[in-house]
């Protein structure tokens, strides 16, 4: 069995033993706001944000404590290992430099080197297009705690107790230097990407219900 299997075995159990998400339902619904990220005028990936709150405000997003997903859809040919950990890791850096939920989640077990490092355990060390990255703030049936669970495609690569790491990699896209004023727009739904219909079948396709 290669590592990355292993590994996500691994993450599959502790995921099933913090407990199914009071989160799920039966139906498929639309994203609040679907983004994208660029490079050189090319897509990275598109994002959607998935949640019931009725908000637009980050702050109250970031912190409600209430169940949400981020979606991922890898939009470019192939994004290397090397390039997610840059460009994740610069992102956390500079949008939370006075939050104590940056200091939690990078210590060893915290959840943050998980996230940067899970692509160095793919075959090639390689995402590619139409891979699917998403994380989820879920509340276990069993204990009411909230945990978070992140997943490539169907495979559990990180799982975690409590919000802190969702929290922050939240903030990466609704905090003070999200990628761009656009994106934290259009992932609110503040305003409308124009791509909106053209990437919506993109999440209906990786079926994200809430």
């Amino acid at each position: 069995m290669s590592w990355f299997k292993k590994t996500t075995v691994l993450f599959a159990a502790m995921a099933l033993a913090l407990g199914q998400a009071a989160f799920a339902s039966s139906k498929t619904i639309n994203p609040v706001g679907i983004a994208t990220v660029s490079k050189f005028y090319r897509d990275q990936y598109a994002a959607a944000l998935f949640h019931h709150e009725g908000v637009s405000d980050p702050e109250i997003l970031i912190n409600s404590g209430k169940p949400k997903r981020m979606v991922m859809v890898i939009r470019a040919r192939q994004i290397p290992a090397r390039n997610f950990r840059m460009d994740w890791g610069l992102a956390v850096e500079i949008n939370h430099q006075k939050h104590s939920d940056y200091k939690q989640v990078s210590l060893a077990g915290g959840g943050l080197e998980e996230f940067l490092a899970f692509p160095t355990l793919l075959p090639d060390e390689k995402l590619y297009k139409n891979d699917v990255l998403t994380v989820e703030l879920i509340r276990s049936k069993k204990s009411g705690n909230l945990n978070t669970l992140i997943k490539l495609n169907d495979k559990y690569v990180v799982a975690k107790k409590g919000a802190r790491l969702f929290r922050v990699l939240l903030r990466c896209w609704l905090g003070k230097k999200p990628p761009s004023e656009d994106f934290k727009n259009h992932i609110l739904g503040k305003q409308k990407n124009p791509k909106f219909d053209q990437l919506l079948p993109l999440f209906n396709r990786a079926k994200p219900s809430v």
